[in-house]
C-alpha cells in the first residue's frame, strides 16, 4: 500500500512536501505495525484490551482512510490544471470537513450515552430502528456539504 501511494500515485504529483509526508507516514506505520505485533500475544491482549481496541481502530483508519485519501490527493495533483495552491486549498477543505464530521460523531455518541441508549437491558432492535436514523441526520448534513465542496472544487 505504501508503494502504491507514494510511488505510483505520488510519482508525478504537484502535492507539496511529499517526501516529508512519506517519511512521517512510513515511520508511523512501522510503529503501528510493531504495536500490532506486540498486541498479538494473548497475555498482552488480555491485560490491555482497551488499548488493543483503540490500536485496531487506528490501524484500520490508516489502511482504509489515510492511504486512500493520499492516493486521491496525489492523483488529483497529477492533473495538468493542478497547482500547489489549489491542492493545498482542497486538502485544507477536506481536512476541515473531516474534523467537523469527527466532532459531530463524537457529540452524537456522547449525547446517546448520556441518554442511556447503550445500556445492556435495551433491545437491539429498538436501538437500531428508533433513534439511529434520526441521530444520523447531522452526519448526513456534514457529509453532503463535504461532497458538494469536492464537486465544486473539481468543476472549478
Amino acid at each position: 500500500m505504501h508503494f502504491v501511494t507514494y510511488y505510483v500515485a505520488g510519482g508525478m504529483t504537484v502535492f507539496p512536501k511529499i517526501q516529508i509526508i512519506e517519511h512521517v507516514h512510513y515511520w508511523s506505520t512501522v510503529v503501528l505495525s510493531f504495536f500490532s505485533f506486540f498486541f498479538m500475544f494473548s497475555l498482552v491482549f488480555n491485560r490491555f484490551e482497551n488499548i488493543q481496541y483503540f490500536l485496531s481502530i487506528v490501524v484500520s483508519q490508516n489502511l482504509f482512510g489515510i492511504y486512500p485519501f493520499l492516493i486521491g490527493m496525489f492523483t488529483i495533483g497529477e492533473s495538468a490544471e493542478a497547482t500547489e495552491g489549489s491542492i493545498l486549498n482542497l486538502t485544507n477543505q477536506l481536512l476541515a470537513i473531516a474534523l467537523i464530521l469527527f466532532a459531530v460523531t463524537i457529540i452524537r455518541f456522547y449525547i446517546l450515552l448520556l441518554k442511556g441508549r447503550y445500556q445492556e437491558e435495551r433491545n437491539r432492535f429498538e436501538l437500531g430502528n428508533r433513534f439511529e436514523l434520526l441521530s444520523c441526520i447531522p452526519l448526513l448534513i456534514v457529509a453532503i456539504t463535504g461532497i458538494s465542496l469536492i464537486i465544486f472544487h473539481a468543476i472549478n
